[in-house]
């Protein structure tokens, strides 16, 4: 296989750890309701009440100390009693002295906002509504909205005091900031300090200039008034000298205003909160509401650090590496800051040493120049200048999956004058990152051409030469206050390893270094960039001062970034390219510049980059990053992701998700007791609302549409949770399992729309906010194993799937099928099977016309030997034919040749593959309706529409089971504690959906969190037995959990025999049983669309190979006073089983809480037949099992009862900010009362026709 980057000359790839060898001194607890955190002191003094923050000394040369604990106060006013108390009222200067009394003020702990240090303090605990055990939760029904945002109209103050040991005497002293959001004025002992060291040193830079389309381009002033915080600033010298901005990195030499020794020193920041989505800071999109501070404060680390005259930071090593794995070739770069007024001359010295600490080469680099005040100043050591850094048998980093990550380290002298000035500890991972976009030739229908703009093209990722399908999740700042959590970090990367995924996206939060190191040590991939739908999406509109603030923020993040051997993509855009059309010129030169930056970063030799996630087009580059984000962000049917060319095919970067409603004990953390149950009802609509995104999300309507369409209405809220768990699951590993299946050929990547949440809500996760998993945690987990064995569910096919690069010669795959009975009804099914490793064949012409051809394209700017910028290329418009690791088993025609009875109406599929020695490699359930979903009814950015739900309402009859529990073992590996339990099914009958969880007691409230288990929401064929191990942390529980075993069978049982009729069995391909189908209704508005199935949901349905009853994608209107729907069966008919779909429209508002179905000969004298009470359970599907068969020919149905008024929640004293107001940010509104109702199907069965 030939290299995927196409340049002119060879580098390498790789990063980094901390910046400066530190120890972090926070420990914080695990509660994630009101997080407490203390210090741990290494060195600490008290005087006179003042916080006096920690430090640790890492050696005889280099001294760190990070400043965690503060106090703050408000200034000049609040509203709260007891922030008023401590407002600041005095002058600046006078606050600003280092023995202003502090004593007072609210402790506060850093990273983290303003917010967030009031709520670890109860500041609002009388506010808030307490929980349903009686407890404070800032996050418990809508406290969060309670919270006054007039606290934070005015700046808030910050103070630490810190003492630097005597043995620092005569070395610069500098500070750093890691962020300040938005605003900060810094004051070192009552001296104000003014902003000097930037990576822009004069304003010909922000201004236009010659571009990649425009290279003779004169360099020219254009006019901007800006938006938010920076709205009408102009100067220059101005907005350079402040400290603005939350993504960049503030440097200080502090030297001159500190006193060493035993003297007491101070730091004092007047921090003024953004403007919620005009100022470049954090947005949370849709994801979340807007906290009451817009998320202002010290948001980043703070630390001092000590060096000589030359101190050094942001190193980076780029590797090379041979196809044939046996070499490598690294170029080191690192950073070199002289913050004295003369120039020095030193040496630098690079000591690296392998993942085991053996030092493997030395490299030096003499006679180093830097300039007085020179910031920044890049020094490399490249391969092709010193021979020892091209390594023989290097042990190469890979994705988790696919190798292992063993890191190595360099450590960084820089000598002046022969004496150690400064030291750097970099951690860094040997391994190559190289990329193409190629065309998905089922996206783009097979045509012979292919746009530039099309979602088919897809970018390729290689590492080490090899390729990598990238699954992920989208990452949350874990924490709505941005408070940062080890363990939360740790239970992460746990469970992006659990759910067999390789990659997260962070998509402008850019929270912790320490989830970056665990993702490093764990070979879990990291895209980032700047963030959609704010400011960083208007480069267009930028003034000057914006474009200073963005650029400056660019260099600190990429920089932190690029250090990362997991950092891999850097986006310059989300959903738009900064030099997207409509940005015009000036978009064109923000992009231009962030190219440059990223020249000067190496980033291109390190990574890649993107100019979006989107399928739209960078005017400076002519094409899209091969990314598409037409996936979706709601709910879908499982096959959707198999047959429409947008659900799962190209790369998706954003999509999928929708709805994720966590276990019920997490649900009642949430909610009140009192509204709880049902979801659909007036008084507790918005209620579950308000725990949903903002937005077009801001609702469960779609997801509710599946749950309730596919397993019927749910009669209580646990039968309601185990329903939305099993779809979850369902629509996870379908997800997954197309993308393995269509892999490389037609699909490189996915990014579940999200991974996690920063607060606890039933939308966009795959493990909820208290670190708890659900169905869509054990779906992903499933649909990702290593070596997987799946059903494709559109298809009707089985396949092999190897994640691996280990083949598996002469393994064996078996099928068998089961009734609802457990009845095997086929012959079982046996195949001898070579397994391949994971790889691709290499890219080929896709196209056989037209004007985009295999060819290189320009992706970025590379800086060569002579500091020039040169075009960086990397090959469009490729084909992969053959994906290996990808084998078919079994087609439709041989499954359903194997049959020896009728498939029922809900069948199971048990899938077995072992080894060539007899190991079980995979095992794999499918509860399958016969009557199937059908996707693919309409398409929007934000949902699609869906045919029909496939039905699964006779899991319902399944009998109750008794299974069998034991205890096998209990240990405790390193930190950690691993139970082992059998669970056994000694029945002829089928246990569905057996579900473990592990509680922390008896009491069965509170569950252990997080906890891995290595298999759940399974099911149990007749006699079969299961071990499943259960892992969590001592820290958590240091004994036993308590541990519960459940299944569908004995939460939902509806004893009903008549609703275990089939009465989709023999129903030939484009017939069907329904004898409603295409009948004549009279009333309401369009009532033909309850019975007429259109031409795409048979087109559909017969590629799906399936049938189709009802077509939810049309509906009939029907107000209170027009009566009912009356159906014409044409002729007198028997039936017993009336199917109605009530349609999603006004989000579930307009379905009944009562429907009558009366039956009549003569249409003149009707019966009542069924009185149908669906208030208690808000459903949009009714299914009506008569209790003794009916007959007529016309069916009347009268629905009453209209939803009433939902009140708002969560919109008390909220203000518009940033142009965005109501829902949008914060609170939900209120929904009107119903007028009407809409139908989508109606479905009539006729028992005795089966």
């Amino acid at each position: 296989m030939t290299t995927r980057l196409i340049q002119k000359e060879s580098v390498l790839k790789i990063r980094h750890i901390p910046v400066y060898n530190q120890q972090k001194l926070v420990k914080k607890d695990t509660k994630r309701g009101r997080a407490r955190r203390s210090l741990t002191m290494v060195m600490a003094v008290l005087l006179m009440g003042p916080v006096i923050s920690g430090c640790s000394k890492t050696d005889g040369k280099s001294y760190s100390l990070t400043l965690t604990e503060w106090r703050m106060a408000p200034s000049v006013i609040a509203i709260t009693p007891r922030l008023k108390a401590i407002a600041v009222t005095d002058a600046d200067d006078v606050v600003s002295k280092a023995d202003y009394f502090t004593s007072g003020w609210m402790r506060a702990m850093v990273p983290g906002t303003v917010l967030g240090n009031l709520v670890d303090d109860g500041m609002y605990d009388n506010l808030f509504e307490l929980d349903n055990d009686g407890k404070v939760n800032v996050y418990f029904s809508d406290n969060l909205s309670k919270i006054p945002e007039e606290d934070f109209d005015h700046p808030w103050w910050y103070s630490t005091d810190f003492i630097i040991p005597s043995s620092e005497k005569g070395k610069r002293i500098t500070l750093t900031f890691r962020g300040i959001s938005y605003v900060g004025e810094v004051y070192v002992n009552g001296t104000k300090v003014i902003n000097k060291y930037n990576n822009i040193g004069n304003e010909e830079f922000l201004k236009n200039g010659p571009t990649l389309i425009e290279p003779d381009a004169d360099v020219a002033d254009f006019e901007s008034s800006g938006a938010g915080s920076m709205t009408g600033i102009s100067d220059f010298d101005e907005y350079s000298s402040k400290f603005i901005g939350t993504m960049r990195t503030y440097d200080m030499d502090i030297t001159d205003l500190v006193t060493v020794g035993r003297m007491r020193n101070n730091i004092k920041v007047k921090v003024t909160k953004p403007v919620y989505r005009d100022d470049l800071t954090y947005y949370w999109v849709d994801w979340n509401p807007r906290p009451a501070d817009a998320m202002m404060g010290l948001t980043g680390e703070v630390f001092l650090h000590t060096s000589g005259s030359a101190r050094l930071a942001n190193p980076a090593v780029v590797s090379k590496v041979d196809i044939d794995h046996k070499g490598a070739h690294l170029n080191l770069y690192v950073d070199v800051s002289n913050f004295t007024t003369a120039s020095i001359n030193g040496k630098l010295t690079a000591v690296i040493r392998d993942p085991n600490g053996n030092t493997v080469t030395t490299v030096t680099k003499e006679n180093v120049n830097v300039p007085a005040a020179a910031y920044n100043q890049e020094i490399e050591l490249r391969a092709t200048d010193h021979p020892q850094l091209n390594f023989a048998e290097p042990r190469l980093w890979w994705p988790y999956l696919s190798g292992d990550q063993p890191l190595y380290t360099v450590d960084y002298e820089f000598l002046v004058g022969g004496v150690v000035s400064d030291k750097l500890h970099h951690r860094f991972g040997v391994r190559e990152i190289s990329a193409e976009v190629n065309v998905s030739s089922y996206a783009n229908n097979n045509a012979d051409t292919i746009a530039a703009s099309h979602l088919a093209n897809m970018l390729q990722v290689y590492v080490n030469h090899r390729p990598v399908l990238l699954k992920g999740g989208g990452y949350c700042a874990s924490d709505l206050f941005l408070r940062h959590d080890k363990k939360t970090n740790e239970a992460v990367v746990e469970y992006v390893k659990y759910m067999g995924m390789n990659m997260i996206r962070d998509e402008g939060k850019f929270f912790d270094n320490d989830l970056l190191d665990l993702m490093d040590e764990n070979g879990i991939l990291l895209m980032t960039g700047w963030c959609c739908c704010d400011r960083w999406q208007s480069p267009g509109s930028f003034s000057k001062a914006e474009r200073f603030v963005a650029f400056e923020s660019l260099y600190a993040q990429l920089r932190n970034a690029r250090k990362h051997p997991c950092m891999f993509l850097w986006f310059n855009g989300s959903d738009d390219p900064p030099s997207i059309a409509r940005q015009g010129t000036n978009g064109q030169n923000v992009e231009q510049k962030y190219f440059e930056i990223e020249a000067d970063l190496r980033w291109l030799e390190i990574g890649i980059n993107c100019s979006s996630g989107s399928a739209k087009v960078a005017t400076l580059t002519g094409v899209t990053g091969g990314m598409h984000m037409d996936a979706t962000y709601d709910s879908q049917s499982p096959t959707w992701y198999y047959s429409d060319p947008r659900g799962n095919y190209g790369f998706i970067s954003e999509g999928g998700g929708g709805g994720s409603i966590p276990v019920q004990e997490t649900v009642r953390r949430m909610l009140p007791e009192a509204n709880l149950w049902p979801y659909n009802s007036a008084e507790n609509y918005n209620v579950w609302n308000y725990h949903t995104c903002r937005g077009s999300f801001n609702n469960l309507g779609q997801h509710v549409l599946f749950i309730d369409g596919s397993y019927g209405a749910s009669a209580t809220f646990d039968e309601f949770i185990t329903r939305a768990q099993l779809f979850q699951y369902e629509l996870q590993r379908a997800q997954y399992e197309a993308l393995n299946v269509n892999r490389y050929r037609n699909t490189t990547g996915f990014v579940n729309w999200m991974l996690n949440n920063a607060w606890p809500i039933m939308f966009w996760n795959q493990f909820d906010y208290y670190m708890n998993p659900h169905g869509n945690t054990y779906g992903a987990r499933k649909g990702n194993e290593p070596v997987h064995i799946m059903y494709n569910k559109f298809q009707k096919s089985v396949h092999v799937i190897n994640n691996t690069f280990t083949p598996y010669p002469a393994a064996t795959a078996t099928l068998l099928l089961y009734d609802i009975d457990g009845n095997l009804i086929n012959t079982p099914l046996m195949k001898a099977v070579d397994v391949p490793a994971d790889g691709v064949s290499t890219a080929v012409d896709y196209a056989v016309s037209g004007n985009n051809r295999l060819e290189p394209k320009i992706a970025g700017l590379i800086k060569n030997r002579v500091g020039a910028y040169e075009p960086y290329w990397i090959n469009y418009f490729g084909k992969i034919d053959d994906a290996y690791g990808v084998i078919d088993l079994w087609n439709y025609d041989a499954i359903q040749a194997s049959l020896i009875k009728p498939i029922p109406d809900v069948y199971f599929i048990r899938l077995e593959l072992k080894d060539n020695e007899g190991n079980l490699l995979s095992s794999n359930s499918y509860a399958e309706p016969a009557r199937n979903d059908i996707a693919g009814a309409s398409h929007a950015w934000n949902r699609s529409g869906t045919f029909q739900v496939g039905d699964l309402t006779q899991l319902n009859q399944l009998p109750m089971v008794d299974l069998e529990v034991s205890r096998v073992a209990g240990k405790r590996v390193g930190n950690k504690n691993v139970l082992t339990y059998r669970i056994g099914n000694p029945t002829d009958k089928i246990a569905y959906a057996v579900e473990l969880k592990a509680y922390t007691d008896n009491n069965r409230k509170a569950l252990v969190a997080p906890v891995i288990y290595d298999d759940n929401l399974f099911t149990l064929f007749p006699g079969e037995n299961r071990e499943i191990g259960i892992s969590y942390n001592r820290s958590d529980l240091a004994g036993d959990a308590y541990i519960t075993v459940n299944c569908y069978n004995n939460v939902i049982n509806s004893n009903d025999s008549r609703a275990a009729t089939n009465i989709y069995m023999n129903v030939p391909m484009g017939d069907s049983n329904n004898i409603a189908r295409g009948k004549q209704v009279i009333g309401g508005t369009n009532p033909v669309n309850i019975t007429a199935i259109t031409n795409g949901g048979q087109t559909n349905a017969d590629l799906g190979k399936t049938f189709i009853d009802s077509d939810m994608n049309t509906f009939a209107i029907l107000t209170p006073e027009k009566g009912a729907f009356v159906v014409d069966l044409e002729s007198v008919q028997s039936f017993d089983r009336i199917m109605l779909r009530w349609n999603r429209r006004n989000n579930l508002r307009d379905r009944p809480d009562h429907i009558k179905i009366e039956v009549s000969e003569d249409n003149t004298v009707y019966t009542v037949v069924a009185n149908y009470d669906n208030s208690k359970m808000g459903s949009i599907m009714t299914n009506i099992i008569l209790p003794v068969q009916a007959k007529g020919r016309y069916v009347r149905i009268t629905p009453t009862g209209l939803m009433g008024v939902s009140p708002a929640v969560g919109m008390t004293g909220r203000r518009g900010a940033g142009g965005v107001t109501g829902q949008s940010v914060s609170g939900i509104e209120q929904a009107g009362a119903s007028t009407e109702f809409s139908l989508s199907a109606v479905e009539i069965y006729d028992f005795s026709l089966m």
